[in-house]
C-alpha cells in the first residue's frame, strides 16, 4: 500500500472532527524554551562574528520544545493548517553533533563531492557552480570564517540533493527524525555547509524539516501567497530585497532546533556561524 505524502496527510487531518481551529496552539513565538535554544558546543567550527550585524536574536513562528510536543498536536496545529514552528531540542542528541563536528566530518566524509556555489543549486538557474570535496568545502568554510569578503559578495557553501547516494546512505546513521514526523520517507534528503554570510537564496518547495547540529542560521518566510524565486545571493537578498515584503516573518535557528516548513512557504536562509545541518523534504 502506498504512503500517504504531506498534503494528503494534511488534508485529511483539516476534514476531521476537532479541526484546527479548535485545537489548542501552543504560542510561544520569541520564547527561549530550554530544548535547543540555549547555547550549543560549536563542534570546533569557527564562532566567527561576521554575520553579526544579520542577527535578530527572535523568531516570528512558534517555538516549541520537542519533548513536550506530541504528534496529534503538531498534526492538528501545525501540519494540517500548514504553519511552520521551530521545535527545539529535535537535534538535541543526533550523533551528528560530534559526526559532523570539523575534524570528524572530514574524517567520516572528506573524500565525497558536494555541489557548491553562491545560492543553493546554482546551475539550475544557469549560474556557476562545482563540485568539490568535503575536506575542501571544510576547508574553504573557515577561511572564509576569518576572512570574509567585503559586501555585497556571496560566499560560497555546500548544499547537496545527492548526499545519500554519494556516502552509500551512511548520512541517514548520523540523525534521527523528529518523532513528529508522519511514517512517510522523504522524498529528498539534502545536506549543508556553509560559512557565516552564506545561505539559500529565496525559493519554495515540498514540506522539510531541517535540522540544525552546528553552528546558527537566520531564516526569511513569506507566506505561500507571496513565494517567488530569486537568484539573488542571501546576504544580497536582506540587504536589498527584504524590505519590500511587509509581511517577512523571521527566526533564527540555532544548533539542536529542527525548523518545519509548510510546503511552498518561501524561504531565504543565511548562515549566520558556519553552520552544518540536514534537510529532509517531503
Amino acid at each position: 500500500a502506498e504512503v500517504a505524502g504531506f498534503a494528503e496527510i494534511a488534508q485529511l487531518l483539516a476534514s476531521l472532527p476537532g479541526s484546527p481551529a479548535a485545537v489548542r496552539v501552543v504560542e510561544t513565538k520569541n520564547a527561549t524554551p530550554s530544548g535547543g535554544w540555549a547555547h550549543r558546543p560549536s563542534g570546533g567550527w569557527s564562532l566567527s562574528t561576521a554575520a553579526e550585524k544579520f542577527d535578530i536574536g527572535r523568531c516570528d513562528v512558534d517555538v516549541l520544545n520537542c519533548e513536550d510536543l506530541h504528534a496529534a498536536e503538531f498534526n492538528a496545529s501545525f501540519l494540517a493548517p500548514m504553519r511552520p514552528v521551530l521545535l527545539a531540542g529535535c537535534a538535541r542528541g543526533w550523533p551528528a553533533q560530534e559526526r559532523w563536528s570539523r575534524e570528524g566530518i572530514v574524517e567520516r566524509y572528506g573524500d565525497v563531492k558536494v555541489q557548491v556555489g553562491p545560492i543553493a543549486f546554482p546551475e539550475t538557474y544557469g549560474l556557476p557552480g562545482r563540485r568539490a570535496s568535503l575536506a575542501d568545502v571544510v576547508a574553504a568554510a573557515e577561511r572564509t570564517a576569518a576572512h570574509p569578503p567585503p559586501p555585497p559578495e556571496a560566499p560560497h557553501f555546500a548544499f547537496d540533493n545527492n548526499i545519500a547516494a554519494s556516502t552509500s546512505n551512511r548520512i541517514h546513521d548520523d540523525y534521527t527524525a523528529p518523532h513528529v514526523v508522519p511514517n512517510s520517507p522523504p522524498v529528498l534528503t539534502e545536506f549543508s555547509l556553509g560559512p557565516p554570510l552564506s545561505g539559500a537564496n529565496m525559493h519554495f518547495h515540498g514540506a522539510v524539516f531541517t535540522g540544525l547540529v552546528h553552528g546558527r542560521k537566520r531564516w526569511a518566510l513569506l507566506r505561500p501567497a507571496d513565494a517567488y524565486f530569486s537568484t539573488t545571493p542571501v546576504r544580497e537578498w536582506l540587504d536589498s530585497e527584504a524590505g519590500r515584503h511587509p509581511r517577512l516573518l523571521h527566526c533564527v535557528q540555532r544548533a539542536g532546533d529542527v525548523m518545519f516548513l509548510p510546503r511552498n512557504w518561501g524561504h531565504a536562509v543565511m548562515n549566520l556561524q558556519t553552520a552544518v545541518g540536514v534537510v529532509n523534504e517531503y
